[in-house]
């Protein structure tokens, strides 16, 4: 992909910056409550590893706080210190956390879009189709754009479809599948506010090391808006099921499905250089075998210049049994088990987050 924006029409710039967008994922709110639906799986000393691994991938693929560390043979600290800046999106977003390229580039856009004026451009279909365009190591992009009510700028119907080939930006990562994004709300203000229903159909990041890889399927509703020039929020909503597939270095493999409505909510302040957020829903792991519900007691912290998050606790809860997962550092998590619910955490372990993810 290309980072050079287009200006031969709202739509183009539109497809420009989309087409270096990567991954996205859903958040929400949480205040420490737990999900309605019921849960299935018991948790147990035997799979309180697997469930604190299931846990921290499902967060991860679904939004901003949690880092896939693609560098990490290089160093995550360095790389997440000099890769928050993302050409022309108008917002400092990590390449690590994928789900934030998709937001920022199309707040590029509706932003664009905002401050262009397009002249008329004739055309005998609605769609319009975009030659592929090469990523900055290797591998290309394909764009099309669905003008729905042809008038030339973006509105609410209005689809961005992206396909990415063997697509490498970095020397981390490697990006291949399709993301479908249709604009479902387009705010009146002057600061970019939108929301989008992103499909995303076999999208994969790969880390060219080997050590991680992530595989996504299923549809989110993104709601993004610009609060100033220095913070954001966007929020994110499992639209059905969401299938993360992961694969890590210990070896660790599994494949967490997000029940419909699991949301997400993240903030990102500039001038801390800090996102916060909080999660709440109902995942399921392959490898745990069963449904359990996860809830924010503390929000997820993360700075710009570390590669994990610093502060934050999940509470997991099973058909019997309570878990915690903490972040004591951006080096450490603790994972601790209440497997029969009186209130005594009777199992735990401390282990760094690569351990984790």
């Amino acid at each position: 992909m290309k980072t050079g924006i287009r200006t031969r029409s709202t739509l183009a710039l539109a497809a420009a910056v989309l087409m270096t967008s990567g991954l996205v994922a859903c958040g929400g709110d949480g205040d420490g409550a737990l999900p309605a639906p019921s849960v299935t799986l018991d948790l147990t000393d035997a799979n309180r590893d697997t469930v604190a691994h299931a846990t921290a991938t499902g967060v991860m693929s679904f939004g901003a706080s949690m880092a896939v560390p693609f560098g990490a043979d290089a160093g995550v600290g360095a790389q997440a210190a000099t890769s928050r800046t993302l050409s022309n999106s108008g917002s400092r977003v990590s390449s690590q956390w994928l789900p934030l390229r998709v937001a920022a580039k199309l707040a590029a856009a509706v932003r664009g879009s905002a401050r262009l004026q397009v002249a008329s451009v004739a055309r005998p279909l609605m769609v319009i189709n975009y030659p592929p365009e090469s990523c900055n190591v290797s591998g290309s992009t394909t764009t099309s754009v669905d003008d729905v009510d042809n008038d030339g700028k973006l509105s609410v119907g209005d689809t961005f479809i992206f396909v990415f080939n063997d697509c490498q930006d970095s020397a981390w990562e490697v990006l291949n599948g399709t993301i479908t994004a249709v604009f479902t709300r387009m705010g009146a203000s002057s600061l970019p506010s939108f929301g989008a229903r992103m499909t995303l159909a076999q999208l994969s990041q790969v880390a060219t090391d080997g050590r991680h890889g992530l595989a996504l399927n299923g549809s989110v509703l993104l709601d993004y808006e610009q609060l100033s020039s220095t913070a954001e929020t966007m929020n994110m909503t499992a639209d059905g099921a969401v299938m993360a597939t992961v694969s890590t270095h210990l070896p660790y493999n599994d494949t967490v499905v997000l029940q419909s409505g699991f949301v997400q909510n993240s903030r990102f302040d500039y001038t801390l250089g800090r996102v916060t957020s909080t999660v709440q829903g109902v995942m399921e792991s392959a490898n745990a075998g069963g449904t359990f519900a996860i809830s924010t007691l503390t929000q997820i912290e993360a700075d710009d210049t570390e590669a994990y998050p610093r502060a934050g606790v999940l509470k997991m809860v099973g058909r019997t049994g309570t878990m915690m997962l903490s972040a004591l550092s951006a080096a450490q998590v603790r994972v601790d088990l209440d497997a029969n619910d009186d209130g005594i955490y009777e199992s735990g372990v401390t282990q760094t987050w690569d351990w984790l993810l």
